[in-house]
């Protein structure tokens, strides 16, 4: 009697695990408390670099039709970083790099 009983315990606990849905899953390799990371419908328009003067004493960015330095802002992105050939900005939190379109030009001193 003990073992029956037993027996049709253990079909009844497997026959709810069977019936579990999608929804009530929880996928082992997602942290217990993650929650997906919303997208955002606006369109992004990307800054356009058009020019760089990196100095010993100065590094500014023409981006947009704008000279700027770093950590000025300018709409909705912030200069991060200024390089000879890109520049960093950030864009709603996000990091977004800006490549010049023309080759890097230099001086030759005679």
């Amino acid at each position: 009697m003990c073992r029956s009983t037993l027996l049709l315990l253990l079909a009844g606990a497997l026959a709810s695990l069977a019936h579990a849905t999608d929804e009530t899953r929880r996928d082992p390799t997602k942290p217990e408390r993650w929650v997906p990371r919303m997208t955002t419908s606006v369109p992004f328009e990307r800054p356009v670099l058009s020019s760089v003067l990196v100095s010993a004493g100065r590094r500014l960015a023409v981006i947009d039709g704008q000279l700027l330095g770093v950590g000025e802002s300018h709409g909705s992105f912030r200069v991060r970083s200024i390089e000879a050939e890109r520049v960093v900005v950030n864009v709603a939190g996000e990091a977004v790099v800006l490549h010049l379109d023309v080759p890097a030009m230099s001086k030759e001193l005679r």
